[in-house]
């Protein structure tokens, strides 16, 4: 029999199979959730028949070379690789297969009761100085923490190889790792998508031995990062790869000169330590640009807290400046704001300190520069509402020791005739230990502006006073025991 519905009771009909279908829905999505699974992986002591678990876990994981276990993908998977065991070349590289999802992001990890050997230490990626070691495409909600990578390219050799690769993805999350890549790029992030990509953490790695540590760059019209947020790194000892024609970066972040509709915004960079060597070591040309490279900004940036020297001798690294700020295009008006940071060195060096070009609307307070030739270098346009206070100027170069604004250099009173640093000072900082330690050993005789409205705590995560001026740097004063980390040292390697 065949039944002729109304238009109303058709539409009561779908109603209710909507809301079947909207309740199963959610059944699934939550039975996902709960299936997440959490797998095992030991090259040394797996077998690609078993079945992940901690008794039996596999040799890879899925999206290495060889992978050959049963494995269908949940979002929220979590995947455990055994510290102190290399996964080598022949295993290179994991190419990430599947996205998780928002509140379930898949994790790629240790689990530090879970380890060969003796004590703790990182499972290592080995790239055999010939390939990547993770690759990414258009996959998003990761988390890559606690992994040491190694050798994806060859030291003394420049190349083109880029060891931790992650194209078109949002809400990526990189943590506590250790790289010492010996390639051009250790961590390489780029957006091409024609979207905008948010979420991007950087936090607590360890880079030396790359060119470039950490790049975050867009690659086509109409694709934006946003809330990028890179701190509590440890960048340091790039002088295996500078040379041979190369530039190096500690952080380098890029859009697209002429194309203001890429760019990056609410880009965060602090709390970062840059130290040891970089000078160039082979020949064929090539130095480092700057510790902090911000080129093509179409938005404003954050910078703090960062703690920036090296140990090579003064001739040797030709900065063209620890942090640069390159706008791009004439017009340009998308300032950035730099606060607290303590910077030493680059005497004589290329450049400056701090060097802004085409970058108006930037605001410079609370810092330390101190041994470098000269301070600042200021473009004739970045001067626009430009604003430089509040900062110990202690340069080299005793006739310029502020530096150049516009096209004049300037000595420290000449400086302040121009209306920069009238509540700033030009005297040694009494560093406890410069090169190695820039936190401070006395009083400071300027004190600075309160940011606690945008940040509370120093670079080595004590407090901030709440009210009242601050102590300029990177380091509040009176401050008892602040250590900063060591690098670990007991990473296995091939």
């Amino acid at each position: 029999m065949t039944t002729n519905l109304t238009h109303s009771q058709e539409r009561s009909r779908l109603h209710v199979l909507l809301t079947f279908l909207l309740i199963a829905g959610t059944v699934i999505a939550t039975a996902t959730q709960i299936n997440a699974a959490t797998y095992y992986i030991d090259y040394v002591g797996g077998s690609h028949g078993n079945a992940g678990t901690k008794s039996a876990p596999w040799k890879v994981a899925p999206g290495m070379a060889g992978f050959g276990g049963t494995y269908v993908h949940q979002a929220g998977d979590v995947f455990i690789f055994k510290g102190g065991v290399v996964w080598p070349v022949q295993a290179m590289p994991l190419t990430i297969l599947n996205s998780g999802s928002p509140g379930n992001q898949d994790v790629y990890t240790t689990d530090r009761t879970w380890f060969s050997g003796g004590s703790w230490s990182q499972p290592v990626f080995d790239g055999g100085n010939t390939t990547k070691l993770i690759n990414s495409n258009g996959k998003s909600y990761l988390t890559i923490n606690d992994i040491a990578f190694k050798k994806a390219g060859l030291p003394s050799v420049s190349d083109s190889m880029k060891a931790v690769e992650f194209h078109n993805g949002h809400h990526l999350t990189v943590t506590n790792n250790t790289f010492q890549t010996y390639s051009w790029i250790a961590l390489y992030i780029t957006g091409y998508s024609g979207t905008t990509l948010s979420n991007i953490v950087i936090q607590r790695n360890d880079i030396s031995a790359a060119a470039q540590g950490i790049v975050v760059a867009t690659a086509a019209p109409d694709t934006i990062f946003d809330l990028i947020d890179i701190s509590g790194n440890r960048i340091h000892d790039f002088t295996s790869k500078i040379g041979g024609g190369v530039h190096g970066d500690g952080i380098h972040l890029w859009g697209k000169q002429g194309d203001r509709s890429q760019f990056i915004r609410n880009g965060r960079i602090y709390n970062n330590r840059f130290y040891g060597s970089f000078r160039p070591s082979f020949s064929g040309g090539g130095s480092m640009t700057a510790l902090i490279y911000l080129e093509n900004i179409y938005a404003s940036y954050l910078i703090y807290n960062n703690v920036m020297s090296y140990t090579d001798p003064p001739q040797s690294p030709l900065f063209g400046a620890l942090i640069w700020l390159k706008g791009g295009d004439v017009g340009n008006t998308a300032g950035s704001m730099i606060y607290n940071n303590s910077l030493w060195g680059t005497n004589p060096g290329m450049s400056a300190g701090i060097l802004l070009t085409t970058s108006p609307n930037s605001d410079i307070k609370n810092n330390i520069l101190s041994g470098m030739k000269y301070c600042y270098d200021v473009s004739s346009n970045s001067i626009t509402n430009t604003t430089v206070d509040y900062n110990n100027v202690d340069g080299a170069d005793f006739s310029s020791p502020a530096g150049k604004w516009g096209t004049t250099f300037y000595s420290f009173s000449g400086w302040q005739r121009l209306g920069n640093d009238v509540n700033g000072t030009s005297v040694s900082p009494s560093f406890l230990n410069a090169p190695q330690d820039l936190r401070s050993n006395g009083s400071s005789p300027v004190q600075g502006v309160n940011f606690s409205n945008i940040f509370q705590i120093d670079a080595s995560g004590a407090p901030r006073p709440p009210t009242g001026p601050w102590t300029l740097g990177a380091y509040e004063e009176n401050v008892p025991n602040l250590v900063v980390p060591a690098a670990p040292t007991n990473l296995k390697a091939s």
